[in-house]
């Protein structure tokens, strides 16, 4: 079948019946796809082609009717185009829950809101070419926003290592990590962080998550750098005394060395949501936060 309808390539020619003839060759091309000429003309105008049609007219058909909401059009191109898109991500990486992820992301940047990306295709290169790009700039995404994810767990560990009471021996620091335990001492530390104000949890995320060093925290704070360290240690003793009672009561552990070893075991393990820091919208928010600190 020929993909391509040439528009006012000769003198005289009717762009009308050329639209008309594109039409019906891409409603050929996907049976049950339904999508009226005009909406069809109307695309066209919109992506400025006025006087011929793009090679890929059956993909712009496709697109088209995918942007509209048409159930077997969407249907469509999930079956015929997400299957190569699926596995060329699996070939370069090969963490299916980073391939669920980015195909996620590349279906709701398509189809999803009131201008869906997929109505943006222009047809001057193949659909799986244009939607290879899509998916590139999706896993880029995907990746740094796991990379700043990575960079708060490991802020985060770092608190909790220092949450965790002074192992008494070298061989409780090496005690070996016991999973059965690991959502309590989620839980007792979330519980315990949720007792901090704003002002305290912003204080040791700057420290532990910016990387603020004391010296930038004291002159940020206008505070000597004594005060700061004093100032983090008290947080940091609130916390694990909290964390320790609520753990006590989590798991059923009274000895609290006992605990101190099951924090110390567990802590690069230890998972919580990255809202525990009130992550400010705007990049200024952290300076916002650091300035009611000040006040305060």
């Amino acid at each position: 079948m020929d993909q391509s309808v040439t528009m006012g390539s000769r003198q005289g020619t009717d762009v009308g019946d050329a639209w008309r003839r594109a039409h019906e060759l891409a409603r050929a091309w996907w049976p049950g796809v339904e999508l009226p000429l005009q909406q069809f003309a109307s695309h066209l105008q919109r992506l400025d082609w006025k006087h011929e049609s793009p090679e890929h007219t059956h993909e712009l058909y496709l697109c088209c009717a995918c942007s509209l909401g048409c159930p077997e059009a969407c249907r469509r191109l999930e079956s015929e185009y997400f299957p190569a898109l699926e596995a060329a991500l699996h070939r370069q990486c090969g963490r299916r829950d980073f391939v669920e992820d980015v195909l996620q992301q590349v279906r709701e940047r398509l189809l999803v809101g009131p201008a869906p990306k997929i109505a943006s295709y222009e047809g001057k290169g193949s659909l799986s070419s244009w939607l290879q790009r899509v998916v590139r700039r999706a896993a880029c995404d995907v990746y740094r926003k796991e990379n700043q994810a990575r960079r708060i767990a490991s802020g985060w560990w770092q608190v909790v290592e220092s949450l965790a009471p002074t192992p008494s021996s070298e061989s409780d620091s090496s005690r070996p990590s016991d999973a059965r335990y690991m959502g309590a001492l989620e839980r007792a530390l979330l519980e315990a962080l949720a007792q901090l104000s704003l002002e305290e949890r912003s204080l040791l995320k700057l420290y532990y998550v910016q990387g603020l060093s004391a010296d930038e925290l004291s002159e940020c704070l206008g505070r000597d750098r004594s005060t700061v360290y004093r100032r983090l240690n008290q947080i940091t003793a609130q916390v694990r005394r909290w964390s320790v009672a609520r753990a006590r009561e989590q798991t059923g552990i009274v000895d609290r060395e006992e605990l101190g070893s099951l924090f110390r075991a567990n802590h690069m393990w230890i998972y919580l949501d990255p809202a525990v820091w009130l992550e400010p919208r705007r990049a200024e928010g952290d300076s916002a936060q650091a300035a009611r600190l000040k006040r305060g």
